[in-house]
Order: structure tokens, then sequence, then C-alpha cells
């Protein structure tokens, strides 16, 4: 926070979905232009999500999201635009189990 890319701009969007979408849990798409980056995810039922975003010291830089999310396919937005260029390591948890992880590189 003090180095200020700790304070970020994140939406959460449901959509509308299909079953066939029930094979990926999590996936991210970064959008270099508009410097977000926007993750899917699905759930097949309403859960407590938790949703961050760590640097390589292994501080959490953003919580994307942190509650109680219905089923269905779920949109969470990290406005990258004050994060500094490197490597970041995403990590999602459903009603405490932790579901999926994965890097994102971040470029200037």
């Amino acid at each position: 926070v003090a180095a200020g890319y700790g304070r970020t701009t994140t939406a959460v969007r449901s959509r509308n979905f299909t079953n066939a979408m029930y094979r990926c849990i999590c996936k991210f798409q970064c959008n270099s232009s508009a410097r977000n980056t926007i993750f899917r995810f699905v759930l097949p039922d309403a859960g407590r999500v938790r949703m961050h975003v760590y640097n390589q010291q292994g501080r959490r830089v953003t919580r994307l999201v942190d509650g109680v999310i219905q089923a269905g396919l779920h949109e969470a937005v990290w406005d990258t635009k004050r994060a500094p260029a490197g490597v970041y390591v995403w990590t999602i948890a459903i009603d405490s189990r932790h579901e999926g992880s994965g890097n994102i590189m971040i470029g200037k």
C-alpha cells in the first residue's frame, strides 16, 4: 500500500453460463492495452471465495474477491496500472479449499 500499488480497483461481475463452462474453475486474460487482468471463474454452487494476488516477496498486493458468491460464471478485474512490472502470483480458495494458482507477468 505504501508503494502505491496496493490500491487497486476490483469489480466482480456475474455472467450467464452453460454446463460446458464447468470444466474450468479459473482462467485469466490480460488486456495489456487497458492494463487490466480479468480473472474468470465458475462456481457450481454458492460459496465463500477468496482470491488474492501476491508479489514475488510473498506480500499480498490486492484482494480481488473475499465474500460469498452465488453459483455461476464470474469475473474479477485487477487494475494493474499502478502495479510495478514483474511477476505476480494469484490464488483462489473456495470454502477454504485451495482451488488454483498461477503466475501473471506485468510489463510496463
